[in-house]
């Protein structure tokens, strides 16, 4: 539980800094806020034109609301797993966790076993692991019991979770708002005909995640393709 006056900050940046996003805690309840990179307060809606090696593209700067709409349950990057790795601290590398304690940020002590989320973008981790830990990251939050979709879309897509009772392996979708993605979850062996890779990477308004992903994460959406692909066939429990 965040305490009152609690306050998270995300920075977005692509050579410089976009916008700054802030979750203020009152009460029971989220505030939401975001300032663009001049400092200046934002209303959402703001139309940045950036420029990468293929060209301007379009950066949209959400409404409030739009944030409301995943972070209506509270904050969810800030958990022990995703914490539980090394950061830098004007240029002294710590673990997180370590450096958040020291500061009197948790109300005890805490174990030496905590749990840690494999780096997705780790080339000598295994595959699947660090494709599964970018799938929690970025899914997990929704697609899991309880989370924010309805209990007939049944993936849970939670680190914890084996990947034999993800349903998701050789399941069919239980939505057709996105027909072009598969029919599907995941075909074994094979990414392209896999609904779970073909919302991930859809050019419309059916991609997943829905929200903040105007631009293709090729790291992401390359390491997702290569798990699939390699797979040869279902674990046993789908």
């Amino acid at each position: 539980m965040w305490p009152e006056g609690a306050v998270l900050l995300k920075r977005f940046s692509f050579g410089e800094v976009l916008e700054t996003r802030a979750m203020l805690r009152r009460g029971e309840a989220w505030q939401f806020a975001t300032w663009l990179g001049d400092g200046s307060r934002a209303e959402g809606g703001e139309l940045l034109t950036l420029t990468d090696g293929s060209g301007d593209f379009d950066y949209i700067v959400p409404r409030p609301k739009a944030c409301e709409a995943c972070h209506q349950g509270g904050a969810l990057g800030p958990r022990t797993a995703q914490l539980n790795g090394d950061a830098s601290y004007d240029g002294v590398v710590r673990n997180q966790l370590a450096a958040l304690s020291e500061l009197g940020v948790f109300a005890a002590a805490l174990p030496d076993d905590l749990p840690s989320l494999p780096p997705p973008d780790d080339a000598d981790g295994v595959l699947a692991d660090r494709a599964r830990s970018w799938l929690h990251g970025n899914c997990a939050h929704c697609h899991r019991p309880g989370g924010w979709t309805p209990p007939a879309m049944d993936m849970d897509l939670r680190w914890t979770t084996a990947t034999e009772d993800t349903n998701t392996c050789g399941v069919d979708v239980e939505s057709d708002l996105a027909p072009a993605a598969g029919d599907v979850r995941i075909v074994p062996g094979a990414a392209d005909e896999s609904a779970l890779w073909g919302r991930m990477t859809a050019d419309d308004t059916t991609r997943m995640p829905p929200t903040g992903t105007r631009r293709l994460d090729p790291q992401a959406h390359e390491l997702v393709r290569a798990w699939i692909d390699s797979m040869t066939g279902c674990p046993d429990g789908g």
